[in-house]
């Protein structure tokens, strides 16, 4: 497996794993060999809003660790978008992403 496909399959575990309470993943795919996007909605917001993150790596969390890096991917979504919601960019199907400087081609249909 590729660390694109590691990362992928640790964050989708996690969250369904620790943070399905908390997290809706709506959308997640690999964009090319070094990141993963997500489109997501927290639970515990009183507004669902779609939010969107573009993970990228190398660097892992933990060194030559691509499941660590799916891992704590899976854990920021669960934390409010604070700061980065000012920065973030509204895509064409309303999902607003996080801390990204260009929006992925994303292969859904919002």
């Amino acid at each position: 497996m590729t660390d694109a496909e590691i990362v992928l399959n640790a964050l989708i575990r996690d969250v369904t794993r620790y943070y399905a309470d908390d997290v809706q993943i709506h959308a997640v795919w690999i964009e090319g060999e070094e990141a993963v996007c997500v489109v997501y909605s927290r639970r515990i917001d009183s507004t669902p809003i779609r939010l969107g993150r573009r993970f990228r790596f190398p660097p892992h969390a933990r060194e030559n660790d691509p499941e660590s890096t799916g891992a704590d991917c899976a854990e920021q979504l669960t934390e409010p978008p604070g700061d980065l919601w000012e920065s973030g960019i509204e895509d064409e199907h309303g999902v607003k992403w996080l801390a990204v400087t260009s929006l992925p081609i994303a292969p859904y249909g919002g």
